[in-house]
């Protein structure tokens, strides 16, 4: 059965250990899920009786990454919103390919 480890995403954003992943027993494919969002409150009294308050999610991300093949074949997925919008974007696509110790060729 698979175990549901994989590599960490590699952002800007602080890393943290995958929610959700998968790797074959034979260790030639892992795929795992990672991400966050803001959220942002606000709220104002006036004084009275009257009050406003705003909710907004200003910022999201969705990592899907781990290798094929081998571990030295990874991919990496990054999706999101910009601030304040709810229109999702590719942020991020590349395949690394570790060719010797310390060599590596990204493209994306």
């Amino acid at each position: 059965s698979p175990s549901a480890h994989a590599e960490p995403a590699q952002g800007k954003e602080p890393s943290e250990p995958p929610r959700l992943g998968v790797t074959r027993a034979d260790g030639r494919f892992s795929a795992a899920l990672g991400g966050f969002l803001q959220v942002r409150g606000a709220g104002e009294l006036d004084g009275g009786l009257r009050a406003e308050a705003s909710l907004g999610v200003p910022r999201t991300r969705l990592y899907a990454f781990g290798h094929v093949l081998s571990r030295g074949v990874r991919y990496r997925l990054k999706l999101g919103t910009p601030p304040d919008a709810l229109a999702l974007e590719l942020y991020d696509a590349y395949v690394d390919v570790r060719l010797a110790e310390g060599v590596r060729l990204r493209a994306g």
